[in-house]
């Protein structure tokens, strides 16, 4: 971290000052999912996502990213949204951008892991992927995820996440989308990430969802298992299967925005539902249906539903830019 991104160390160390917690407990926190796999111990549950970029037949434009997020009952009440503007140092970091972002995250963490939209429009969401095969010193995905807040364009996203010379030591799907400067366009994209071994080129597939009126090109969904790289060993388990296998089922028919949250808040499955509640077998719980991002016209606004699915109740907006 120190050679590449000098600056996120310097977080980790405010982070470790300001809570009293020892450096290297906040260090190891940043690579336990790098960790927990060489020992064989990662768990296998994480988030939804479905990204919509679709002009229905009356041509209205739904251009959304919705996020169910997923984890452990013990940090159900834990996450925040933090809202920075970071001016680096001109003497220690002359050539580093400044950073103006809204992110949803957790204590300790640094932020970028969950759902994130800067002050370019660029906004992205992550899935945690499992690879059984671990990339030993290569950077950690959330230093990676933290990186993305100082790109301006989905270029200089992927560029980041290729992450060269070193390349990224685990797995993680980021879901990214921008509005083109100059044009009504929203891109959007997919990315899966694959630990990078040796001084092979970073393993990395990206799947495009350009604005289309076809509704099976405007929609997609990820979950925590690689879709589109089969060469690559990874852990699965049955809630990512089933989440697939309802979110496929219930999104055969065009939808909107508030279908894809209808969609997000299903609790049919009594086993694995999408919108979870940590009853065993499954053990994590969905804490919120978002972070939210949408685009209305010139604008994105970044926004959540509370704990307790309820799409009558209001969404809480956590940034609005214009774009």
């Amino acid at each position: 971290m120190r050679q590449v991104y000098p600056q996120y160390e310097d977080e980790l160390r405010g982070i470790s000052q300001s809570s009293g917690v020892e450096f290297h407990k906040i260090f190891l926190l940043h690579i336990s999912s790098e960790l927990l796999g060489l020992l064989g111990k990662q768990a296998t549950a994480g988030c939804t996502d479905i990204m919509l970029n679709y002009i229905d037949y009356q041509g209205t434009q739904h251009s959304v990213i919705a996020h169910n997020e997923d984890g452990d009952r013990l940090t159900e009440r834990l996450a925040y949204v933090v809202h920075a503007h970071i001016k680096p140092d001109p003497d220690l970091y002359p050539h580093l951008p400044t950073e103006r972002f809204v992110s949803y995250t957790y204590p300790g963490r640094l932020p970028g892991n969950c759902m994130t939209v800067n002050h370019h429009g660029l906004m992205w969401s992550i899935n945690i992927l499992f690879p059984k095969n671990i990339g030993r010193r290569r950077t950690g995905i959330y230093t990676l995820t933290r990186a993305l807040a100082s790109a301006k364009s989905l270029e200089g996203a992927q560029a980041i996440i290729a992450d060269d010379p070193l390349g990224c030591g685990y797995g993680f799907s980021v879901n990214l989308s921008q509005k083109q400067k100059n044009s009504s366009e929203i891109l959007m994209m997919n990315i899966e990430v694959a630990p990078r071994a040796h001084a092979t080129p970073q393993p990395y597939h990206i799947k495009r969802l350009p604005t289309s009126s076809d509704w099976e090109s405007g929609v997609a969904f990820h979950f925590n298992m690689y879709e589109r790289m089969p060469e690559v060993e990874q852990h699965t388990d049955q809630s990512s299967v089933q989440r697939k296998r309802t979110l496929l089922d219930l999104a055969r028919l065009p939808a909107d925005f508030n279908k894809v949250l209808d969609i997000l808040g299903n609790q049919d499955h009594p086993v694995y539902p999408v919108y979870r509640n940590g009853t065993p077998p499954d053990t994590f719980a969905t804490f919120a249906t978002g972070p939210t991002v949408s685009f209305v016209r010139y604008f994105c606004t970044l926004s959540h539903f509370p704990v307790g699915f309820d799409e009558t109740l209001p969404a809480k907006n956590m940034a609005i830019w214009r774009i």
